[in-house]
């Protein structure tokens, strides 16, 4: 399901793949959304590596800053249950 005013994306699965291999584990941004790795005032980046625990990532959608750090990838065997778990901090204007 895509949420339509999500700010990021993931890329979902390879159909021609075994379940447990197909998941593609990255995101990009959506919405006008901005994806940035930290850096010297953040790394602009149109798609992420492969998402791994303890990755940091900064969202930026206009006046909205998100810092997600994520704290656990579950990938599945069977079945498409495989998901991110991130802390969000979002600033506040």
């Amino acid at each position: 399901m895509i949420l339509s005013n999500a700010q990021i994306r993931d890329l979902g699965i390879v159909l021609n793949q075994p379940l447990a291999d197909n998941w593609i584990q990255k995101i990009r941004p959506r919405n006008s959304a901005v994806l940035k790795v930290p850096g010297d005032n953040g790394v602009e980046i149109a798609e992420s590596d492969k998402v791994m625990i303890d990755d940091i990532f900064l969202v930026q959608n206009g006046d909205d800053y998100f810092i997600l750090q994520v704290t656990d990838v579950v990938v599945t065997a069977t079945g498409n249950n495989d998901h991110y778990e991130f802390i969000i901090k979002k600033s506040r204007r």
